[in-house]
């Protein structure tokens, strides 16, 4: 993490106002050292900071499973339990939030990740589907990756309409939209041309499994998030789209 983070949140606890953070940010505080260590003190006692209750259950087990160095551990470790102790104190309990789980999960086809993994792997026409016949083809891979950013495109839209929020979502989120998509596109691609000169089953189960990665936790974050009321501050693009795709859901309401 960069000391420009460390001081967003040192101003969020200023503010006063209710806010969260995913479990990726905790970690990167806690490795951060001393400093880190010290917001993450500061966010412990903080009576605004609100934790998702995903986000408690996977510091935990970071916690007892020693997932981490062992001063990284420490850290989460002491942070969670007086967070929890504080959160008891103040009354902060679970929330029950299915019905916004329900509401949030059709979103998950457009979050940049899933979207690439689905052109790129996953769908019957993807990238994959078309040069797992010959990875090693030079001609093939490349005509094929000149078109990914047009199908990208095209499918983004294509969900949009789907949605039916086409016509609620600015140029501006567009344009963050597909730099990050292409942002993702380019690290597939990375990996692919990594794999692709080697043996082909370590090729194929490789992004297989790539493609088969689960957006339940995020869901249900972003869902604890909105049922408490809370502003979700996170470095993971899942999140933060997920919750972007709610809010442009409501402009129609």
């Amino acid at each position: 993490m960069r000391e420009e983070g460390i001081n967003q949140i040192k101003e969020s606890i200023r503010k006063n106002e209710p806010f969260t953070l995913d479990t990726n940010k905790l970690i990167e505080l806690a490795e951060y050292g001393g400093e880190g260590y010290s917001v993450l003190k500061s966010l412990a006692s903080c009576k605004y900071f609100v934790l998702s209750d995903k986000v408690v259950q996977e510091v935990d087990a970071i916690f007892y499973r020693g997932s981490f160095g062992k001063k990284t551990t420490t850290y989460l470790g002491n942070f969670i339990k007086e967070y929890k102790r504080r959160a008891r104190a103040q009354g902060i309990a679970g929330t029950s939030n299915q019905g916004m789980v329900a509401k949030l999960a059709p979103y998950v086809e457009l979050l940049p990740r899933k979207l690439v993994m689905d052109v790129m792997i996953n769908l019957p026409d993807s990238f994959y589907n078309k040069i797992r016949v010959n990875p090693k083809d030079d001609i093939l891979f490349e005509n094929e990756k000149d078109a990914l950013n047009k199908k990208i495109m095209e499918r983004f839209n294509l969900l949009l309409r789907e949605h039916r929020i086409d016509k609620l979502i600015i140029n501006k989120e567009k344009s963050e939209y597909y730099k990050k998509a292409l942002e993702l596109k380019h690290d597939v691609l990375v990996m692919v041309e990594n794999l692709r000169r080697g043996d082909l089953k370590t090729f194929e189960t490789y992004l297989q499994a790539y493609g088969r990665k689960s957006f339940e936790n995020d869901v249900k974050i972003v869902a604890d998030a909105i049922a408490k009321n809370i502003t979700v501050k996170s470095g993971d693009c899942d999140v933060v789209w997920l919750e972007n795709f709610y809010s442009i859901s409501r402009r129609a309401s």
